[in-house]
């Protein structure tokens, strides 16, 4: 995971992590203004390969159908916001808040397919 801001004139190239091989890039994108956050719960667990992250609804830990989000947005506090949401949330339900929000992300999903 990680949280990126670009400002300026330069485009900065970005490599999006694999989340289930992190030693690969799945690709990259070039950011020029704003932020992009990725949350996952793939590197830190609380045992039993429970989530570090808390569903603050259910005060338990996120145990839905993704495993990592990556969230482009306008600043970097919005994009982490979202991606930690979108996680919680989950894919169907963290997708219509991307729409919501105008904002854009690639989620990864427990069965290995991006959305």
């Amino acid at each position: 995971g990680g949280d990126l801001r670009a400002a300026g004139d330069l485009a900065w190239p970005i490599g999006l992590e694999n989340p289930w091989q992190p030693e690969s890039c799945l690709g990259t994108f070039y950011l020029h203004e704003g932020a992009v956050a990725t949350s996952s719960l793939l590197v830190r667990s609380r045992g039993q390969g429970r989530s570090h992250l808390i569903d603050p609804r259910t005060a338990v830990p996120v145990d839905n159908d993704l495993v990592a989000a990556s969230v482009r947005a306008d600043t970097a506090l919005e994009a982490e916001g979202l991606a930690k949401a979108t996680l919680i949330l989950g894919g169907d339900q963290g997708r219509a808040l991307l729409r919501e929000k105008s904002a854009r992300g690639i989620l990864f999903g427990k069965d290995g397919r991006m959305r």
